[in-house]
């Protein structure tokens, strides 16, 4: 019988370590867009260390082995220009 596991990769990564998870990120491929799948493989993990986004991984456990299904991420690093555009200033 599967199972489907929410994962916080930030806790994934206290939990078992920054080599692990990046393991266990690895198999993932995404031919729709290369720029998911780059961002999961050379920037989640560092992004989580370092706060700047919350990445969340569903796995598919399965007596035999796992399997990463999807992943989903929340960006809390927003950019305030303390210079506005003319246009805005006029209002």
């Amino acid at each position: 019988m599967n199972s489907y596991k929410l994962i916080n990769l930030k806790i994934m990564i206290e939990e078992i370590g920054e080599v692990k998870s990046q393991q266990a990120l690895s198999d993932f491929s995404c031919e729709i867009s290369r720029d998911v799948e780059s961002f999961l493989l050379d920037k989640a993990v560092i992004f989580a260390k370092q706060n700047v986004s919350q990445t969340h991984i569903v796995m598919n456990y399965s007596p035999i082995d796992s399997l990463l299904c999807f992943f989903y991420d929340f960006s809390s690093n927003i950019a305030f220009d303390s210079n506005p555009p003319n246009i805005l200033q006029e209002r």
